[in-house]
């Protein structure tokens, strides 16, 4: 799968760099749960403790085409630690290894996270 990372165009200026991730972390965010039929909000994510499954695939994607930091990505989610962010990735990525079905899934997850990137660049 083409790596959107390429595509996405960020100037040297550290503020329009982070400006820039913010904006790609909230398209990825909102690619993976529009998939469920709701929204990205800091606010639903964190109350709702079965918004774990879509907060390990916002964090693996968020990993796999940003250059955001593993604490940027655990911000972004409301304060989570960059461990739970890394768990959550090795939890996407071992189970994709594992579970044919849920690897299908991904790739579709995935074909839907960089056709949101490059709608937005």
């Amino acid at each position: 799968m083409e790596n959107i990372r390429n595509l996405v165009v960020t100037n040297n200026d550290e503020a329009d760099s982070q400006e820039a991730l913010i904006d790609q972390f909230e398209t990825i965010a909102d690619a993976v749960m529009s998939k469920f039929g709701t929204s990205w909000s800091k606010e639903n994510t964190k109350e709702a403790a079965e918004m774990g499954y879509q907060r390990s695939l916002i964090m693996y994607f968020c990993r796999k085409h940003t250059d955001m930091e593993l604490t940027a990505i655990a911000s972004r989610l409301g304060g989570e630690t960059y461990i739970t962010v890394a768990e959550g990735i090795h939890y996407v990525k071992d189970r994709a290894k594992n579970d044919y079905v849920f690897e299908e899934l991904l790739k579709d997850f995935d074909k839907r996270v960089v056709h949101a990137l490059k709608k937005a660049c």
